[in-house]
Formats: C-alpha cells, sequence, structure tokens
C-alpha cells in the first residue's frame, strides 16, 4: 500500500496522433489491493486528492520516487 504507479492509457484524443500519444498517465497511490490482480488506485495531484479507480494490474507500472533520477 502507498506504492506510485504509473496508469496506462490507450485511449487517444480525435485531435492527437496515436504515433506521439504518451499512454502512460498519473502518478497514482495504491491504496488497497482487492485481490490477486486488481488494485484500488487514487490520483496524486499537487495537493488534490483525484478519484478512485479499481483496474488491473497489467495497467500499471512502477513509478520511481520523484527526485532521483533513473538511468
Amino acid at each position: 500500500m502507498g506504492d506510485m504507479v504509473w496508469l496506462h492509457n490507450s485511449a487517444v484524443a480525435r485531435w492527437s496522433f496515436r504515433k506521439l500519444h504518451c499512454p502512460w498517465v498519473g502518478p497514482y497511490q495504491v491504496v488497497r489491493r482487492l485481490s490477486t490482480v486488481l488494485y484500488r488506485i487514487q490520483g496524486v495531484r499537487r495537493g488534490r486528492r483525484g478519484s478512485r479507480q479499481v483496474v488491473h494490474f497489467d495497467r500499471l507500472k512502477p513509478c520511481p520516487p520523484f527526485g532521483r533520477r533513473v538511468t
């Protein structure tokens, strides 16, 4: 619980191009593990809390801690 993750969103806006679309959005915080494959996540945005979602673990990717450089 409390891990930061990115959420895969494959929807592309009509005025955008799939080739230039960045499918990973977030960061989100894992609120609860509901089963072996389902997680409840909540958006983290500059002091505001986002809506909660239940997603499959295939759509999640670990988010590195802020302030650290990933090589």
